[in-house]
């Protein structure tokens, strides 16, 4: 599906929007919306939200098979040892007892001796290949050489097919208010934020998982007609998704902490910032006080500091339907 398909470049407005409302990317229509393209969310999203389980399950299971292999091994070796080692001592004496002529085993033969020294080297084997599986899971994870955005613009990773249905699946439309509405204060020289403009982008509200952040930065479609390419501000329990940590990276994203945004700030990067963080993620219904339509974001003073700081200006994007997408049980 060609990027422009369902999707044009020029701003138009619509009747049924307030004055001073432009649409700058037009939501698709349902039938955009394919088979494959349900298929790609489903199973993305079990492979992303599962990420955790079959990664860290999967440490697990190769430390599991690699002791399992080296227990083998031991026992095979040992085996081998002992019967060399009775077979140059096998004697039975005429002073001893019978019972104590019966609990003596006699050696093994030489092809169950060969059979040993064979599954030795097997497990011996099998364990280190699981071993060096194990290491090379663990140093990758941690150390993470495929983690840059070099790597990402070498796969391409924001032309993906699998961006374009998400974008189809949640309908991704982009609005432009002008602030020229009666019922608005007025703006001087309201304009759309350019590619090349550096701006603190703040996307509003949080929800369970910022969609609007992830889907305005990652996808080539999601930004390009819009704020341009910026980088993520994301928390740092994310690095516990191995999969959601990589394609971050990839993105360029920052840990949200202000010593990280105030360095990618001074290198003049465009950032995008969901800056209700995840306290606002319980700010909404299930909580008391809040019906399941109710829409809330909290309020903090650190975005207001860093664009002072800096002299940036802030590019306040509500997301509809963000605390929609998941429910917190």
């Amino acid at each position: 599906m060609s990027t422009n398909k369902y999707y044009g470049r020029r701003r138009r407005s619509s009747p049924l929007l307030p004055e001073g409302v432009d649409i700058i990317v037009e939501s698709p229509p349902f039938e955009a919306c394919s088979i494959m393209d349900k298929f790609l969310v489903y199973a993305s999203s079990i492979i992303v939200v599962g990420s955790p389980i079959w990664f860290y399950g999967g440490i697990i299971y190769l430390f599991r098979k690699w002791r399992h292999y080296r227990e083998l091994a031991n026992a095979a070796s040992a085996k081998t040892n002992n019967t060399t080692t009775s077979s140059n001592n096998y004697a039975t004496s005429s002073g001893e007892s019978s019972q104590e002529s019966s609990e003596k085993q006699p050696p093994l033969s030489q092809e169950e001796i060969q059979q040993s020294s064979l599954d030795y080297e097997k497990y011996q084997r099998l364990a280190k290949r699981y071993c060096v599986a194990l290491i090379t899971v663990i140093v990758l994870s941690v150390w993470g050489p495929h983690r840059s955005r070099k790597v990402g613009e070498f796969l391409g990773v924001r032309k993906w097919r699998l961006w374009d249905a998400w974008l189809n699946y949640v309908g991704y439309t982009v609005l432009h208010d002008k602030g020229i509405d009666s019922r608005t204060p007025r703006m001087n020289n309201p304009q759309v934020v350019d590619n090349d403009n550096d701006a603190i982008l703040a996307f509003v509200p949080h929800g369970i998982f910022p969609f609007a952040l992830a889907f305005s930065c990652l996808p080539q479609r999601g930004y390009e007609e819009t704020w341009g390419v910026f980088r993520p501000v994301v928390a740092t329990a994310t690095k516990l998704f191995p999969l959601v940590r990589t394609f971050i990276a990839w993105m360029g994203g920052i840990d949200a902490s202000r010593s990280a945004v105030s360095s990618a700030l001074n290198l003049s990067d465009t950032v995008g910032i969901a800056p209700g963080g995840i306290a606002e993620m319980f700010e909404t219904y299930p909580k008391s006080g809040f019906h399941r339509n109710d829409e809330a974001f909290r309020v903090r003073n650190g975005i207001f500091k860093l664009a002072l700081k800096h002299n940036r200006p802030i590019v306040p994007i509500y997301c509809f339907g963000a605390t929609k997408m998941l429910r917190r049980v």
